[in-house]
């Protein structure tokens, strides 16, 4: 499956609140895409009609800054390109978002962390289009991944990979091993580095969404 069919698009708000379980997938699903790439002018005009059903939601941070402000969208798109390449995307980022980076003692890409990461990915059919160019252990990535094995809980309760391996173990072994094990502190540092609120607002609304699926799953 390519990495963008099992990142949803953000679907239109109803009439009726979300539902938590909802909420918590359309959350996953639009950090994954914010951190894996600067957002463009399609994605800003997108946001607007989300700003304000972001706010109500008790899972996401409400102290934070807002995501978004109708101001100039052209400033704003190259002013998020610019802060994105400084922190996550450039030749030497300020935050590596990468798993392996922040747990294997040679600080590298591509280390034995990718390798696990990867296995996941395929144990439940998961295969990502870009492959040797922005490794599987990416932030962005394994949202998106956590997103893809919430929603199989919703549909298929009694699912397994592969390999036999339970959903509600794998959702709860990909919580604790991996984005747990270093999400935090990258957003953290994220956090600190950061100029503009919509980065500042996506930081801290990852780590208060992180923390409660840590309660409900791991």
């Amino acid at each position: 499956m390519d990495a963008w069919l099992f990142i949803c698009l953000m679907p239109e708000l109803e009439c009726e609140p979300l539902r938590q379980e909802d909420q918590d997938l359309l959350a996953l699903n639009f950090l994954a895409r914010v951190f894996q790439e600067a957002p463009d002018k399609d994605f800003l005009l997108e946001l607007a009609s989300l700003a304000q059903e972001f706010s109500k939601w008790p899972r996401l941070d409400c102290n934070a800054p807002q995501l978004y402000t109708e101001t100039n969208l052209e400033a704003c798109v190259k002013e998020l390109a610019a802060e994105h390449l400084r922190l996550f995307s450039g030749p030497s980022p300020l935050v590596p978002f990468w798993e392996s980076v922040w747990l294997e003692r040679e600080k590298l890409l591509f280390g034995e962390r990718t390798d696990q990461v990867y296995a996941t990915y395929a144990d439940w059919g998961i295969a990502i289009s870009n492959a040797g160019h922005d490794p599987e252990d990416h932030l962005g990535l394994e949202l998106a991944f956590l997103a893809y094995l919430l929603g199989l809980k919703q549909t298929d309760p009694n699912a397994h990979s592969a390999s036999g391996v339970p959903i509600d173990a794998a959702i709860k072994e990909f919580l604790t091993v991996h984005l747990l094990a270093f999400a935090p502190q990258a957003l953290e540092l994220a956090q600190s580095h950061a100029q503009t609120d919509f980065y500042k607002a996506s930081c801290a609304h990852c780590l208060a969404l992180l923390e409660n699926l840590r309660c409900d799953y791991a």
